[in-house]
């Protein structure tokens, strides 16, 4: 981008910012029902272009078949939704309708933004028992806990964070193909990843490697597996000094700094992992089931789905899952026609069919899941290994429950200097947890005085 001078610069990111926000204010206005009861509804949500047109499409098959609801649906870029959203909350002119993440249930409920969902469930029937109960959990808030209580979303999606791995440098170099029903252990996936690691063209440099982690999103599996975790149950002591955890972090490690079987930092920042994994420099890869769709279209090479390796002291393969959920808005005229739709998006198995089908995300509806998708889906993978993960090991990330994210952004922040090999793992986490539980305690009184509000 050409640098202007300052001044311009401020000018138009004022114009701009003005316009969009009175672009999303005028489309998330609400109206009560007309006189002839015709009801509008205001949604606001982000999206993807594929996913923008499947949910456009749902919408008007809505209100074909209910002739007095008409949608007024906003989609933006989910780099601008909560910049937007604040906007919204600030102007008291809320959507609807609108996404709730895990990690905001807890600050939007304790501002009174959110419609509890219980009473409409039970009187319009809403079957939730047919979709992911993983998923429905996380939004339920009894007022201190997550998990629990009262129903605040019907989910949009679940998704698990798999693990993928390159079947056509497998098959290349000799290697069987794992078994997706057990795991390989940490020690023999690095003896893999060795094996896979190499200079292909003669030219004395690494050109291809065992796999590829972005500790940003790639880490957990690594520490669950060992029997840590990054807070305490109760969400108010940073445990990342604890042997286990030490033990997981240092293997982590190892796999870049002592045995090299991945990109360095340096490299890394050349070249994206995922941009390698696209071009089929790595053998092993994470895989959310929203990457499938680009996977699949690969052609230089094939690929499928296996659990995340596993530690001795567990033997169990764990990976985060994600999730967005649909709200209404505490203040909507329309709560009653705003909680079906919300129900036909959620919870509906046709609806299911539509996301599914057009690979937007795994099927909200269980049956259907475990049924007529895995039959029918195609290119054949390795599908079970996420499902595995929706009903028994998946998680919910480290920051879904906590009141904000700043102890995970300082985890973040301060972990290249392990990765590139310039800190201990001893010395990162001596000078690391006192930090993280800083921000954490603060995170957790700020929680404790909202919710007195």
């Amino acid at each position: 981008m050409v640098k202007r001078k300052r001044h311009l610069c401020k000018l138009i990111v004022l114009v701009l910012s003005a316009a969009l926000t009175a672009s999303v204010l005028a489309g998330c206005s609400k109206k009560a029902a007309s006189k002839d009861g015709k009801v509008t509804l205001s949604v606001f949500t982000y999206a993807q272009p594929q996913e923008k047109k499947v949910y456009l499409k749902l919408a008007k098959e809505y209100m074909q078949k209910h002739p007095k609801v008409k949608i007024n649906w906003n989609i933006v870029d989910g780099t601008v939704y909560a910049t937007k959203m604040k906007a919204l909350f600030a102007s008291k002119k809320v959507p609807d309708i609108f996404y709730t993440g895990a990690g905001d249930l807890r600050a939007y409920v304790n501002a009174k933004e959110l419609l509890p969902l219980d009473s409409y469930v039970k009187k319009l029937n809403i079957d939730t028992a047919s979709i992911w109960s993983q998923a429905l959990e996380r939004y339920k808030y009894d007022g201190t806990k997550v998990g629990q209580g009262t129903l605040y979303a019907l989910p949009k999606d679940i998704s698990a964070f798999g693990f993928a791995y390159n079947k056509t440098m497998f098959k290349k170099n000799g290697i069987a193909d794992p078994d997706p029903n057990k795991p390989y252990t940490w020690d023999e996936f690095l003896q893999i990843c060795q094996k896979l690691t190499k200079d292909t063209n003669g030219d004395s440099k690494k050109d291809q490697w065992g796999a590829g982690f972005d500790p940003n999103y790639s880490i957990e599996p690594f520490i669950w597996t060992n029997g840590a975790d990054f807070l305490n149950k109760d969400g108010t002591k940073v445990t990342i000094n604890t042997p286990e955890f030490q033990e997981a972090l240092q293997y982590f490690t190892d796999l870049t700094v002592k045995y090299k079987v991945t990109p360095s930092a340096t490299e890394a920042k050349s070249l994206a992992y995922y941009q390698r994994w696209l071009q089929g420099q790595l053998g092993f890869f994470a895989c959310g089931n929203w990457d499938m769709a680009t996977f699949n279209n690969l052609k230089k090479f094939d690929y499928d789905l296996i659990p995340w390796p596993v530690s001795p002291k567990t033997n169990t393969s764990y990976t985060w899952t994600g999730s967005l959920g649909f709200s209404v808005s505490n203040t909507s005229p329309n709560k009653n026609e705003a909680v079906k739709f919300i129900s036909y998006l959620s919870t509906d198995k046709q609806t299911s069919v539509e996301l599914s089908d057009a690979n937007i995300q795994l099927p909200n509806n269980v049956e259907y899941a475990k049924g007529d998708y895995i039959k029918n889906l195609k290119p054949k993978k390795n599908i079970q290994v996420m499902f595995n993960y929706l009903e028994k090991t998946g998680r919910s990330g480290p920051t879904d429950y906590t009141y904000n994210s700043e102890w995970w952004t300082e985890f973040q922040n301060a972990l290249p200097q392990v990765l590139n090999g310039k800190q201990t793992v001893s010395d990162f986490i001596a000078k690391e947890q006192p930090k993280m539980q800083q921000k954490l305690d603060a995170a957790n009184q700020l929680a404790k005085q909202q919710s007195q509000k």
